[in-house]
C-alpha cells in the first residue's frame, strides 16, 4: 500500500510539472500569436512585410504545438502503463490479503476447537480425580 501511495504522489508531482510546462509553452505560443497579429496589422496598414516570415512563423508555431502534443501523448501512454502496473499490484496485494484473512480465520477456528477439547479433558480429569477420591474414601 505504501508503494501505491508513493506512486500516486509521484504521478501527482509529474502532473503538476506537466501542467507548469504546458502553461510555459502556452505563454510562448501567446507570444508567437502576438507576433502574427502584429505582422497581420502591419500588412493591413500598408507596411511592407514579407509574407514568407508569416508563413515561417505559422509553420514554427504549428511544429511546436505538434511536438508538444506528441510529448503529451507519450507521457499519457507512459502514465497509463504505470497505472496498469500499479492496479495489477494492488489487485495482487488485495488477493494476498484475502488469502491471509481466510488463513487467519481458519487458525482462529482451530484454536477455538483445540481450547474446547482441552476444556473437556480437564473436566474429565477432574471427574476422574473426584472418583478416585470417593473410591479411596469408601475403601
Amino acid at each position: 500500500m505504501e508503494a501505491h501511495l508513493l506512486t500516486i504522489d509521484k504521478l501527482r508531482t509529474e502532473s503538476r510539472a506537466t501542467a507548469a510546462r504546458h502553461d510555459a509553452v502556452s505563454f510562448q505560443s501567446f507570444t508567437h500569436i502576438e507576433r502574427i497579429s502584429l505582422l497581420t496589422c502591419n500588412v493591413m496598414m500598408g507596411a511592407h512585410v514579407c509574407f514568407q516570415e508569416i508563413k515561417e512563423l505559422r509553420e514554427t508555431l504549428s511544429a511546436s504545438f505538434l511536438n508538444q502534443i506528441q510529448e503529451l501523448h507519450n507521457e499519457i501512454a507512459k502514465k497509463d502503463k504505470e497505472l496498469e502496473v500499479s492496479n495489477s499490484l494492488c489487485t495482487e496485494q488485495q488477493t494476498q490479503l484475502e488469502d491471509r484473512d481466510r488463513s487467519l480465520a481458519s487458525a482462529i477456528q482451530s484454536r477455538k476447537d483445540a481450547d474446547e477439547v482441552i476444556k473437556r479433558y480437564k473436566i474429565l480429569f477432574l471427574l476422574y480425580e473426584l472418583l478416585l477420591l470417593l473410591f479411596s474414601i469408601m475403601v
